[in-house]
C-alpha cells in the first residue's frame, strides 16, 4: 500500500474514533436527564419584618384584631384617696382645708390599668394610665363644698365601683377656732374656758367693726400652754395658724 494511502486511512480513523467518542459522551450527558425526576426546589420565604421578640431582635408582636382570645381578666382596679393641705380643720362633720388641697388618687390592677377618673361636683377629670400601678394628682383652689367621686378601669374594661368622699375649702372664721378649743385636749376646765372666752371677745369685736385685738392675746397664751394640760404641739399650730388666716398675719 502506498505511503499516502496508509496516512490517509489512519487519518480517516481517527477522525471516525473521535467522533465515536464525541457521541458517546452527548449520550452520557443526555440520558440521564431524560431519566431524573422532575424536582421543583423550595423556596425559604423571607422572615417578617421587624425581627422576633426572643433575643434582641427588636420588632414587636402586633396587637390582635381577629380572631383574639378573650381576655381573662375580670379583676376591677382598686383606687384609694389622699387629701393634703397646708391648714385643715373639722366643720359640721366635714374636713375643711385653706387655702387650698391637693388631691392624690393611687389606682392598682392585676393586670393594665387605662384610665382614673375624679369626678369633683359634676367636673369630670379623666387621667389615661396604664401599668399596674399608677398615681395621679391636682389641687383644688375653688372654695366650696366639694363631692368627690373617683373610680379606675383597666385596659379589659373592668370598673371599679366608684367611690365617694365629701370635702370643704373655706376660709376658717372664729366658730371653728373656738370648736376646736371646746374639742381639744385641754384637762384644765379654767384654761379652756380662758381660751374659749377671748374667741368670743373677738367675736364682739368683729361685730362691732374693731380689729379683733383678744387673738394676739391668745395666740401668746396658746404658745405658752404648749405640751402642757393635755394640749399638744399639733393642736396649738392648727389653732395659732387659724388665727393667721382669720387676722391675716
Amino acid at each position: 500500500m502506498p505511503l499516502r494511502e496508509a496516512r490517509n486511512m489512519v487519518s480517516s480513523r481517527r477522525k471516525i474514533g473521535a467522533g465515536i467518542l464525541i457521541v458517546a459522551g452527548l449520550v452520557a450527558l443526555i440520558i440521564p436527564f431524560l431519566f431524573a425526576p422532575n424536582v421543583q426546589h423550595a423556596t425559604t420565604p423571607p422572615p417578617p419584618p421587624g425581627g422576633n421578640n426572643h433575643g434582641g431582635g427588636g420588632g414587636t408582636t402586633p396587637p390582635c384584631t381577629m380572631n383574639c382570645a378573650a381576655s381573662t381578666d375580670n379583676e376591677p382596679p382598686q383606687t384609694t384617696i389622699q387629701l393634703t393641705g397646708r391648714l385643715s380643720w373639722p366643720r359640721n362633720d366635714v374636713h375643711y382645708y385653706y387655702p387650698n388641697f391637693t388631691i392624690t388618687l393611687h389606682a392598682v390592677d392585676d393586670e393594665n390599668l387605662s384610665s382614673i377618673i375624679l369626678n369633683d361636683t359634676g367636673y369630670v377629670s379623666t387621667f389615661h394610665v396604664h401599668g399596674l400601678a399608677s398615681t395621679e394628682q391636682t389641687t383644688i383652689t375653688v372654695n366650696g363644698l366639694h363631692k368627690l367621686s373617683y373610680y379606675s378601669i383597666d385596659q379589659a374594661g373592668n370598673k371599679e365601683t366608684a367611690h365617694q368622699s365629701i370635702v370643704g375649702l373655706s376660709k376658717p372664721d372664729l366658730s371653728d377656732l373656738k370648736n376646736l378649743i371646746a374639742n381639744s385636749g385641754v384637762d384644765n376646765a379654767g384654761i379652756k374656758n380662758a381660751l374659749t372666752v377671748k374667741v368670743e371677745t373677738a367675736q364682739d369685736q368683729l361685730a362691732r367693726n374693731q380689729p379683733p385685738n383678744a387673738l394676739n392675746a391668745l395666740a401668746k397664751q396658746l404658745a405658752a400652754l404648749e405640751e402642757k394640760h393635755g394640749l399638744i404641739h399639733a393642736q396649738v399650730d392648727q389653732m395659732l395658724m387659724i388665727i393667721s388666716a382669720i387676722t391675716g398675719k
